[in-house]
């Protein structure tokens, strides 16, 4: 089998690469983007490319191409360079991105790695990028929304709130929003249900929509906005335990804006006997640490959503392994960049991983009982 009979599905053979090109890259990004850049920013029809948007929306993107390369070389996993890769191509392209952008910066970055890069780096990362522009007809062919997913299994009560709130969510109607939620919960079970049946539902739905231009980014941000609004409304029921299993801390990995699950997840902790202490979006990793050393928490429910976030979660959980005072400290992660891969939770050094709340609550639960398990 020639490298062009691979199938887009067939993980790369390229991966992983070595720690000194890993070093490399990381250390030269910021001039390899300079150089893309220029490159990208010169071409005659960039504009028409990258459907008109303005410039700095496509710096910014790139800066993030960046982050990811960076990531993927690091940590050699193919299932997120295919994941990503089908990603990009559908979301970009669906908010009027030219096909003929992709083979355009992958030009820039092979052209700034082998410029900048020392010989031996440029022979493991070029044909990685060959690879990818070998997967180009493929990944322009993929027809819009074919990694939709419907839960068959959802019981029929919760499917009918759901397609009522997201209706309402998409109307802009935050009232109906919330009196849905005051209807649908009565318990800490039926929260939990509430936000995995119907909010987390929706909200990956209402990123679907997004990504196939079938809503504008002003309603994907009312809709963020909303749910937000609904949150900050929600009363913890009156089951919630009273006994206190110990301290936990919710937050997200330094630079990650996305807060909606980690704010679910500080309810389903504290509803469940948990001391929680939410942190929000991007706190610095030194605050984190600071906040930590303070608290002395037996749990940190770190969130991750971006791939490009995951070699800063590494660190920043290196980083605690180190402090001596925080030796009791269990770390769950969850989030979009970890789903269906346990294995990068043992990479970046977490204890456990939580592909859902019901799983977050059973792990905190059997941690709380013995403090020793790994559910990675």
């Amino acid at each position: 089998m020639t490298r062009n009979d691979h199938d887009i599905s067939d993980p790369p053979f390229l991966l992983p690469v070595s720690r000194t090109t890993v070093e490399a890259f990381e250390q030269g990004l910021p001039q390899l983007l300079r150089r893309v850049d220029d490159a990208l920013s010169a071409h005659p029809e960039i504009n028409r490319l990258i459907g008109y948007h303005p410039l700095q929306t496509m710096r910014r993107n790139l800066h993030y191409h960046g982050q990811f390369l960076a990531m993927l070389f690091a940590f050699g996993d193919c299932s997120l360079l295919l994941q990503n890769l089908s990603w990009l191509y559908r979301a970009y392209h669906a908010h009027q991105y030219a096909y003929g952008y992709f083979p355009l910066e992958l030009k820039g970055w092979s052209d700034a790695v082998e410029k900048y890069l020392a010989a031996d780096v440029v022979r493991e990362i070029l044909p990685i990028f060959a690879w990818i522009e070998t997967r180009h007809g493929q990944l322009s062919s993929q027809q819009p929304g074919v990694d939709r997913a419907v839960d068959q299994s959802t019981e029929e009560t919760w499917g009918v709130i759901r397609h009522k709130f997201q209706a309402a969510l998409l109307a802009g109607n935050h009232q109906g929003c919330l009196t849905l939620a005051d209807a649908s919960i009565c318990s800490c079970d039926t929260l939990l249900d509430f936000y995995q049946q119907v909010l987390c539902a929706v909200m990956s739905d209402i990123g679907r929509l997004w990504e196939e231009a079938e809503i504008s980014p002003a309603q994907e941000h009312l809709a963020t906005a909303i749910v937000g609004r609904v949150l900050a409304s929600i009363s913890l029921p009156k089951d919630r335990l009273t006994q206190e299993r110990g301290t936990a801390v919710v937050a997200t990995v330094e630079h990650e804006q996305h807060q909606l699950g980690p704010l679910m997840v500080a309810d389903i902790l504290a509803g469940d006997g948990w001391n929680v202490h939410y942190s929000g979006g991007n706190l610095t990793q030194q605050d984190l640490l600071r906040k930590l050393k303070s608290l002395q928490p037996e749990l940190l429910a770190l969130s991750i959503t971006l791939p490009c976030h995951l070699k800063q979660a590494e660190q920043t959980i290196a980083v605690l392994r180190q402090e001596k005072s925080l030796g009791q400290l269990k770390v769950l992660v969850g989030g979009y960049a970890l789903t269906g891969n346990p294995d990068l939770a043992r990479r970046i050094g977490a204890d456990g991983l939580a592909g859902s709340f019901a799983m977050a609550r059973v792990i905190s639960r059997q941690w709380c009982a013995d403090g020793t398990n790994d559910q990675t």
